[in-house]
């Protein structure tokens, strides 16, 4: 073999040689951080009877069954429960949960933040209403009694994605974030987030597009477009930035809306760079 014969097959070596590291750098990397769908757990709490957050529960649950979790591994609590079967789903959960699982858990109703009036604590609430009548008095879930639950019975190494549909709830960004958790909010810590009705049907904005993201399309039926690094899977931060950029984008149809507004403020808060890129468990 001559000296060019020989360079030619040392190119051409070469160039399968990348051609196949590309290839597993990119399987690894749309691969990502995503869980197998049996290792991962999910939590709805729905604290409010109102339209739109049961609509909102209602596609939050069909976007992770159709995204593979097991049905029997997606624990709903709506209102006329009480805070004692919150914590004792998330105390099944940690007898459950494999120590490299993931546990989705999505917070659903009216918020606030503590404080004089809501207006100087450096927590947020979400209201958790443990009767089905309006006469009751609600009772706050805040970012630090969430993370006591979740701190006392899940394994500090499980992947936690915290998604909080609420007024004021942007300072759980920071009073449930620890190692290994992410968080998203759908409004700041002195804002309110809002509601929109879309063909007859209320939903809450953020909620309503960072589902829709997620599944890669909305419940309208119309696909949606948010894989940004196009590696063909949608991760939770990849849908926050949807909808976060999406929600004011659907036109108010109320005169409520027009007088008190419809721009959503969420948040957003990871422990550290690697969870940013975490999946929901899919097949």
């Amino acid at each position: 073999m001559n000296f060019l014969a020989h360079h030619k097959d040392i190119e051409i070596r070469m160039c399968q040689f990348v051609a196949l590291l590309y290839t597993i750098l990119t399987l690894f990397s749309s691969v990502g951080f995503a869980k197998e769908p049996e290792k991962t757990y999910a939590l709805l709490v729905r604290g409010s009877n109102e339209e739109r957050f049961r609509n909102d529960e209602k596609l939050a649950s069909q976007v992770l069954i159709e995204k593979g979790v097991p049905e029997s591994q997606i624990t709903v609590i709506g209102t006329g429960s009480s805070l004692e079967a919150i914590e004792t789903a998330i105390s099944d959960i940690g007898q459950k949960i494999s120590p490299d699982g993931q546990l989705f858990i999505y917070l659903n109703s009216h918020g606030s933040r503590d404080g004089f009036l809501g207006l100087s604590g450096d927590d947020s609430y979400m209201v958790f209403d443990q009767s089905d009548t309006t006469l009751s008095f609600p009772t706050p879930i805040s970012g630090r009694l969430l993370d006591r639950w979740v701190s006392h019975s899940i394994s500090s190494t499980v992947e936690i994605i915290l998604v909080v549909q609420a007024c004021k709830s942007g300072n759980f960004t920071s009073t449930f974030l620890k190692p290994n958790r992410m968080v998203m909010t759908s409004a700041a810590n002195n804002n309110s987030s809002y509601g929109c009705y879309i063909e007859g049907k209320q939903w809450s904005r953020f909620s309503y597009q960072f589902f829709s993201a997620l599944k890669g399309q909305n419940p309208q039926g119309e696909n949606i477009q948010a894989d940004i690094d196009q590696n063909g899977i949608v991760s939770y931060k990849e849908a926050y930035l949807w909808a976060k950029d999406n929600g004011p984008l659907i036109p108010p149809t109320t005169f409520e809306e027009l007088i008190f507004g419809y721009t959503d403020t969420p948040q957003f808060s990871a422990s550290d760079t690697s969870i940013e890129e975490a999946l929901l468990g899919h097949e």
